[in-house]
């Protein structure tokens, strides 16, 4: 319903790039949640997608351009603990590698 109301599909097309992300990228990303449908919409487009999280728990992650998680940086624990200061450290490091 949020993708037809805030009509989802044309402002992607307006887009360069689109960086999405949930609290965990695992299997259930891909059975209907935003995440998953945005990325799986830039794949059949051609559209980079990147995407952020707290943890990735997938390893088929072909929908995204890049995948980064708070995890690759700290253990979850910490993430979990500080989740503001790890955000903007990954989101520092993935928008100097673009």
């Amino acid at each position: 319903m949020f993708a037809r109301d805030a009509r989802l599909k044309t402002q992607l097309r307006w887009s360069d790039a689109v960086i999405t992300g949930e609290g965990a990228i695992d299997a259930s990303t891909f059975m209907g949640k935003a995440a998953g449908q945005i990325a799986a919409w830039c794949a059949r487009t051609k559209l980079p997608c990147v995407g952020v999280c707290g943890a990735k728990l997938v390893t088929n992650r072909n929908r995204f351009t890049e995948l980064h998680a708070l995890t690759d940086l700290t253990t979850a624990k910490a993430a979990t603990r500080r989740a503001a200061f790890w955000l903007e450290r990954l989101a520092n490091q993935v928008a100097h590698g673009w």
